[in-house]
């Protein structure tokens, strides 16, 4: 059969899908194809990804129409009406609850359990080797101040200060300073991260990537508070540093 799976959320959500997507595809073999925004088009977040057979994208429900149930509703049309275009069988349209792990979400939409829940990015060597002209002399931190929505934001020049003071690491390469958040597909940003000594983030997919390699958030800024960060905390063991006000 061909499926596709309707994720209309955030870049970082798309990598809490991994586990239930990693599942679905082991347990069905179906041929997964995986609709999500437009705006993250140029990300290539699952240009290497083994359990997305196809990419499709779509408009924003919470953002590109007078309302989200008038949005959610459109985009289903959209997609049921691409699905068709395109030869698949059916739709699954992968909602969040108001409460509960998104990654537990995911699975329940398609109907798996997870007996991993380990969240994955998939990096090409090609991102690896490219990532290596943007690092800097060792030690060196990676960090994000604007995550482009201006209430999770770190304050400018925050991570750095953080790493000179609390980690003795003098230089650190920021996105959206050092260079474009735009400049780079996205698995070369977390070529460049993996390859730093420590980190400093705000919530965002950074921090979810962050997690997903298996590296230590040695700071995560959490604005919202711990509510939202128990519905996008990993289900796997990692290592961190979670805060909710800044000190």
């Amino acid at each position: 059969m061909k499926i596709l799976v309707v994720y209309p959320h955030g870049l970082g959500d798309c990598i809490l899908a991994t586990p239930a997507l990693r599942a679905y595809k082991a347990k069905t073999g179906n041929f997964v194809g995986f609709a999500m925004l437009e705006r993250f088009r140029s990300s290539e977040l699952f240009k290497h990804n083994p359990n997305v057979d196809e990419l499709f994208w779509t408009k924003d429900a919470w953002n590109d129409f007078p309302n989200f149930r008038v949005g959610c509703a459109a985009v289903e049309r959209q997609c049921r009406q691409m699905a068709a275009d395109n030869g698949y069988d059916d739709i699954v349209f992968a909602k969040h609850s108001r409460s509960g792990s998104k990654i537990l979400d995911c699975a329940k939409a398609l109907g798996v359990e997870l007996s991993d829940t380990h969240t994955d990015v998939y990096i090409a060597e090609e991102d690896r080797e490219r990532a290596v002209a943007y690092t800097l002399p060792r030690p060196f931190g990676f960090v994000q101040s604007s995550t482009g929505v201006p209430v999770k934001d770190l304050p400018p020049g925050f991570g750095k200060r953080w790493l000179r003071l609390w980690k003795d690491i003098p230089r650190a390469v920021e996105i959206g300073v050092d260079f474009r958040y735009d400049e780079l597909n996205i698995n070369v940003q977390f070529a460049i991260m993996e390859l730093a000594d420590a980190v400093c983030l705000p919530d965002s997919v950074f921090y979810h990537a962050c997690c997903a390699l298996d590296k230590r958030v040695d700071f995560v800024y959490f604005a919202k508070g711990p509510a939202v960060y128990n519905r996008v905390k990993p289900l796997h063991e990692v290592e961190e540093r979670v805060v909710y006000r800044l000190p």
